[in-house]
């Protein structure tokens, strides 16, 4: 069973300690105690859990750092960078990555959906690597901040996994 816990960063001056408890953990002072300690680990019915700022691991990395993250043609050439990552609500399932190439400071940038099943890590590149080529993305459908996009519109989805010839992912 996962439990939800948010550490508190600040210590509360002045006045009375004031202790609540949330979720099963005592917190004094926004500080959480007995059952945490201010490094992030905290215990609940024996289980320890490391709360810490890493955000990635050997087999994991948060979307935040995914976003901004180089992506790689087949050649080798840095072809964008990763925009934007969006997430199936229903299945949890990654749809797509969202591509930013061109433009300069945002202006001009177009972005292009590409099925997230396209997209491998190198890590000698550090970044994704795609088997589409900077020509390729070019005719890639795509919007930028000019147009829109309708991410509800499953012809969308059909139109973008037909261009990079992929299964949808639902």
């Amino acid at each position: 069973m996962a439990a939800s816990l948010t550490f508190c960063t600040s210590h509360q001056s002045g006045g009375s300690p004031k202790e609540e408890t949330r979720n099963g953990y005592k917190a004094r002072n926004g500080y959480r105690q007995g059952t945490a300690t201010r490094q992030g680990t905290a215990t609940r019915q024996g289980t320890a859990t490391t709360v810490d700022d890493r955000r990635e691991t050997v087999s994991l990395i948060g979307s935040d750092k995914v976003e901004g993250t180089a992506v790689y043609g087949a050649d080798d050439r840095k072809i964008g960078t990763v925009q934007r990552v969006m997430i199936d609500k229903i299945s949890g399932k990654i749809a797509y990555a969202v591509v930013s190439f061109g433009g300069f400071l945002g202006m001009g940038e177009e972005y292009y959906p590409m099925p997230w099943s396209k997209l491998d890590y190198d890590t000698q590149l550090g970044g994704y690597r795609v088997d589409v080529t900077e020509d390729q993305l070019r005719g890639a459908p795509k919007f930028s901040r000019s147009t829109d996009w309708d991410w509800s519109n499953r012809t969308n989805d059909e139109r973008v996994y037909k261009y990079y010839n992929e299964p949808l992912w639902y």
